[in-house]
């Protein structure tokens, strides 16, 4: 009955702390954009994803950019969006996942494209929120979830190995 109760807590604990980790993994990312004209009027923009605003990825680079756009991935639940950079060779996305909020997609598309119609100047440089929103407090609460139920394990295995008893 003791080794049931352990092995219910280890599992509780890992799956909701690996459930909960896995959705930051995926949708908690900053994401910074930088466009500079290098030799006019053709612009590099660099993406560069960060996990937390921390960890960084590999930066991503588009060249020749001619153009932001808001593109959409629709289903029977509604659409979701996501900027993607246009060059005349390739598609380079600002964020692999697409999610909701088409206003501040729309938003960071037009300013890239105000600073594709300008002439020369200073680098624009955009700094996304986290992607997840105010919704990260969700796999934030199943990791906590998750990391409660392996404490309460951890201190009934370092009770039981102590020879403590409960009441």
């Amino acid at each position: 009955m003791i080794i049931e109760n352990l092995i219910k807590y280890l599992l509780m604990g890992v799956v909701f702390t690996a459930v909960g980790f896995g959705f930051l993994l995926v949708g908690a990312h900053r994401t910074d954009i930088t466009c500079e004209q290098v030799d006019p009027p053709n612009t590099r923009c660099t993406v560069q994803s960060s996990w937390l605003g921390h960890f960084r990825q590999p930066p991503r680079s588009a060249y020749p950019v001619e153009q932001a756009a808001v593109s959409d991935s629709c289903d029977s639940d509604g659409c979701t969006y996501r900027v993607e950079l246009l060059t005349p060779f390739e598609t380079v996305p600002v964020t692999y996942a697409y999610s909701s909020g088409i206003d501040a997609k729309a938003r960071t598309a037009d300013q890239i494209n105000a600073y594709l119609a300008q002439d020369g100047g200073q680098p624009l440089q955009l700094h996304t929120d986290l992607d997840m929103g105010w919704f990260i407090l969700v796999p934030i609460l199943f990791v906590l979830i998750g990391l409660a139920d392996l404490a309460i394990l951890a201190g009934r295995v370092i009770v039981r190995l102590l020879g403590w008893r409960t009441a």
